[in-house]
């Protein structure tokens, strides 16, 4: 699971592909050191800046050198300071966070990263999107954060110069295969897309017994365990999975689909993350690809991620891409997916998105335009499977979300009935 940096690029050079496959079959690698420090240093630099201009949000350290009087008339006291450092407000998310740099599209799309992704992802990837979140208690439990048939990749960089103890990132493997019945059995037992109601994400429905809360930090780790040792509380149920330990530096490549989450940290602390996401193109596809013999065609396959993709945009009500991206080279290249909208007329003067394409190794355009109607049966037929009482939840580590039907008929079309009696 774990390699470095020169180990990627060598099986690159050689077209070894024991590390993609190790991927595909899994669903999650670590690239170790990927980053080196100066690349680090800047891209942290650079992250801040992003949140600073577009959140209005200021370092701890550029509220530091005002305090001790360098930087103008002293604006930020000690305890302003101290509380910047933690961050006690919950979770932050800035969407189109690569392409609205130019410092990132230069860096995430300069040859060498190219390689990987097309190491990963075929010649004929397509890049999704990006984002950069602070999160601290406030996450989301066991989840997946799509459920296409198509394999999409995210890469997660987590920029915490600060020591910390815990905040591993844990997965479930195996869980990303959406036609297999551990997976849709494992999907029984949450709510997912729709907000949990128990702790962990991995008890709803009654289909499991109580299972730990993975996301509970060490101090309440110890806590519930000599409680439960001492009689007071009843042990609970742990489901299998993996921790995965992440340092300055490392890259971790996860399958979207994948069932996974992050524990809390001590002390707890703002983390940033920058993601991308890309996905497979399914007409590179062998003839013999698993989706392929499954039944699934092509198109279909594709016009999942593109709808998935272009309804997003309109779910979090942000640009189809960021304005550096538009003067970068990538945004011409085989690998872009067009975003547009529907004409202001038929909106009143909204921006709705309804229409992606991106080109075809033939040179040909492929085009899907959004069937609202078709995925709003589908979310509104989920969310009255579940059941309304899923708005409440005593999961007070959870991020709380909500879909309109349209969205959550995207994210639930591919979880399906299934019975284990």
């Amino acid at each position: 699971m774990y390699w470095q940096k020169s180990e990627l690029y060598t099986a690159i050079r050689h077209n070894d592909p024991k590390i993609r496959n190790f991927y595909d079959t899994y669903g999650v690698v670590v690239i170790k050191n990927f980053l080196n420090k100066q690349d680090f240093k800047d891209i942290l630099k650079e992250y801040d800046e992003q949140y600073r201009t577009r959140a209005g949000k200021v370092t701890p350290a550029k509220m530091l050198i005002n305090r001790l009087g360098f930087s103008g008339p002293k604006q930020y006291g000690f305890k302003a300071i101290a509380k910047a450092i933690l961050r006690r407000d919950a979770m932050r998310f800035l969407p189109d966070f690569v392409d609205s740099s130019e410092k990132f599209c230069n860096f995430f799309f300069e040859e060498e990263r190219l390689k990987v992704y097309r190491y990963f992802g075929g010649d004929d990837f397509l890049y999704l999107g990006s984002d950069g979140s602070h999160f601290i208690t406030t996450s989301f439990p066991w989840h997946r954060d799509w459920y296409t048939q198509m394999p999409i990749m995210k890469f997660n960089f987590y920029f915490n110069p600060l020591p910390f103890l815990g905040g591993r990132f844990m997965v479930i493997p195996g869980t990303n295969f959406p036609d297999d019945s551990y997976s849709q059995l494992v999907q029984k037992s949450m709510s997912w897309p729709m907000q949990n109601k128990f702790p962990g994400g991995l008890s709803e429905n009654g289909f499991l017994p109580p299972i730990v809360n993975p996301r509970r930090g060490k101090i309440d780790a110890i806590k519930q365990n000599i409680l439960t040792w001492i009689g007071l509380q009843n042990p609970m149920a742990d489901v299998p999975h993996m921790s995965i330990k992440l340092n300055k530096g490392d890259l971790i490549i996860f399958d979207q689909r994948l069932l996974h989450c992050v524990e809390s940290t001590f002390p707890k602390f703002s983390r940033r993350l920058l993601t991308m996401l890309l996905s497979k193109n399914a007409f590179s596809f062998s003839d013999e690809h698993y989706t392929l013999k499954r039944g699934h065609t092509r198109e279909s396959l594709m016009r999942e991620v593109v709808d998935l993709v272009v309804s997003e945009r309109n779910h979090i009500n942000c640009p189809a891409y960021g304005d550096a991206m538009y003067q970068h080279p990538f945004s011409k290249s085989k690998n872009f997916i067009r975003i547009d909208e529907k004409p202001k007329t038929e909106t009143d003067g909204k921006r709705i998105y309804d229409t992606g394409s991106f080109e075809l190794p033939d040179g040909k355009r492929f085009t899907s335009v959004l069937d609202n109607e078709h995925y709003a049966n589908i979310g509104a037929k989920y969310r009255e499977q579940i059941g309304e009482h899923q708005k409440t939840s005593s999961d007070t580590l959870a991020q709380a979300y909500s879909y309109e039907n349209f969205h959550l008929g995207v994210n639930a079309q591919n979880v399906k009935k299934i019975s284990n009696v």
